[in-house]
């Protein structure tokens, strides 16, 4: 007993490890429009910093932590990758994020940066 309350304290005080990512980003008002889909589609999106893509369309919906070159925002999983796409961004850990947010991360002149993702 004594040992599994220990491991239990021990597992939930530890931090989610961040997880390399590419990130990319969507056109201006691309985004918006994908979230006013998803919200007719009865998909409940939290207000957050912004939006994110995912590979799995499970995670619409749910809440991450993005970090760039220093600058971390919270944002929320609004889309997902299409079926064609699905392996490779696995394989490339990518994510796409809202104009806006790539403009507050600095990213707009850069195009494709890495980062870290911190799931919730």
């Amino acid at each position: 007993m004594q040992y599994t309350i220990a491991l239990l304290v021990c597992l939930s005080t530890q931090a989610a490890q961040p997880v390399p990512a590419s990130v990319v980003y969507y056109s201006p008002g691309v985004f918006e429009g994908v979230v006013r889909v998803r919200e007719r589609q009865g998909y409940r999106l939290p207000r957050t910093e912004g939006w994110v893509t995912s590979p799995y369309c499970s995670d619409i919906g749910k809440t991450l932590w993005l970090s760039v070159g220093g600058k971390r925002v919270h944002l929320t999983v609004a889309d997902c990758s299409q079926t064609r796409d699905r392996a490779r961004h696995i394989r490339r850990g990518q994510r796409e994020v809202d104009y806006r947010t790539a403009v507050r991360l600095g990213m707009v002149k850069y195009g494709r940066v890495r980062g870290l993702v911190w799931p919730e």
